[in-house]
């Protein structure tokens, strides 16, 4: 926990803070002529931070940095005094915990207030989410007071979307319903509704048999034109594709790895040479099984290897794939790269399909429905009902010969890492 203090702020005192030592922890100055203002000092910034009560919770908001070790001044006393009142005021609302607010007032301003008071855990709200729920409910329910909102918003949601031109998939209408019913039941914590007013608590999955593939010979030509920094080049004043970006797509449709599988990790787990390969560990992967993933192509581990001896030196904690804040890269750096891919080769579908498509060859390749699961650390339920586009019966039949021998479930197992 951050030592705590109180003293009067102005920037004269900011400046006059010591930095925090290389083994002491943060440092708090609570700032006494103005209620909620807060300094943190650490080894390397000071940084101002507001304060408030929301939902009986005590919050707190950054508000900017005041110094950097070795650098400039950054926002002014006076600055972060004015940003801080207006914060406490906007979102300090003792009396705001009732359903007569619009719902597009909720979403702009209390939904990501009242999911970071959840006594459960759940991840910060993206914009993205809060731009995919008010796409789900009309005008009308938008405008509406949230205790109003029922099940018929979803429900007007799905005959609208029947009726467009280009209906959203039903993948992506999952997707938009579950982020509904985790603001509903967000709202119901916080004392805002009395119960989730949606009647089922799961929308139905795919039955698995609509899963895309590509064809397997493109994967050395895609590769080579993501690898050559000219490619996409077509257009003038155009942002260029960045090195990350090329990476993650090759390295995803070459070992048929979860995006996050390669985004997220480190250099320290790459090993090149006759037989290069790199480790997924438990802790980024969606089902928390640790593997070895074998790299086929020599061209995606040769410009792995170069990528890695180049931002090396400057990745703080080891980390492969950053943004300049030192933060790790979000799945958007391929996205605009993909496009330009998708429409080179005539491909309909998205990126993550290179992973159905390696799932579907490798099957092919050895029918063997357990080393599919382990290669792409799935279970074999899972392997066989959504990744496995031909030969179903067969994997079905693979199944049962393996819970026949009294096999345990690979989704219960995590690999070892193992010193190669």
């Amino acid at each position: 926990m951050a030592k705590q203090n109180k003293t009067v702020l102005s920037d004269t005192a900011v400046r006059r803070v010591p930095f925090q030592k290389d083994d002491e922890k943060p440092r708090e100055i609570y700032d006494s002529s103005c209620p909620g203002l807060v300094l943190r000092v650490t080894q390397q910034t000071k940084t101002f931070y507001a304060r408030y009560m929301h939902a009986g919770k005590r919050q707190r908001e950054k508000i900017g940095i005041a110094f950097v070790r070795n650098g400039d001044l950054g926002i002014s006393y006076a600055t972060a005094v004015e940003r801080c009142q207006t914060i406490v005021e906007q979102k300090s609302h003792a009396g705001a915990r009732h359903g007569n607010i619009s719902t597009l007032h909720y979403l702009d301003n209390l939904y990501k207030l009242d999911r970071a008071s959840c006594t459960r855990k759940s991840r910060p709200v993206s914009y993205d989410t809060i731009r995919d729920i008010k796409l789900c409910l009309s005008e009308k329910a938008l405008k509406g007071r949230i205790r109003n909102l029922s099940n018929d918003d979803f429900e007007d949601f799905l005959r609208r979307n029947a009726e467009r031109e280009k209906p959203i998939k039903d993948v992506s209408i999952r997707k938009l319903y579950y982020g509904l019913n985790a603001m509903l039941n967000t709202m119901v914590e916080a004392g805002r509704i009395p119960v989730n007013p949606l009647k089922k608590k799961s929308y139905p999955k795919d039955s698995g048999s609509n899963v895309n593939t590509y064809p397997v010979d493109l994967i050395p030509e895609i590769v080579a034109d993501l690898l050559d920094p000219e490619f996409g080049k077509d257009k003038k004043g155009a942002k260029p594709f960045g090195v990350a970006g090329r990476l993650i797509l090759a390295t995803m449709m070459d070992t048929g790895c979860r995006p996050g599988e390669i985004r997220l990790n480190r250099a320290k787990n790459f090993r090149f040479g006759a037989d290069p390969w790199f480790h997924v560990p438990a802790e980024i992967c969606k089902t928390n099984q640790a593997r070895d993933v074998v790299i086929t192509s020599q061209a995606v581990a040769d410009a792995l290897e170069s990528y890695i001896a180049m931002i090396r030196h400057r990745a703080p904690d080891d980390r492969l794939f950053i943004q300049r804040s030192g933060k790790f890269v979000s799945d958007s750096i391929y996205r605009r790269l993909w496009k330009k891919v998708a429409e080179k080769y005539e491909l309909t579908g998205k990126a993550y399909d290179w992973r159905h498509t390696y799932s579907t060859w490798l099957y092919e390749e050895t029918s063997d429905i357990r080393l599919v699961s382990e290669m792409i650390g799935d279970s074999i339920e899972t392997a066989s009902k959504y990744y496995i586009k031909k030969g179903g019966v067969k994997a079905r039949k693979r199944i049962r010969e393996l819970r026949a021998k009294g096999l345990p479930d690979i989704a219960d197992q995590v690999d070892e890492h193992k010193d190669r």
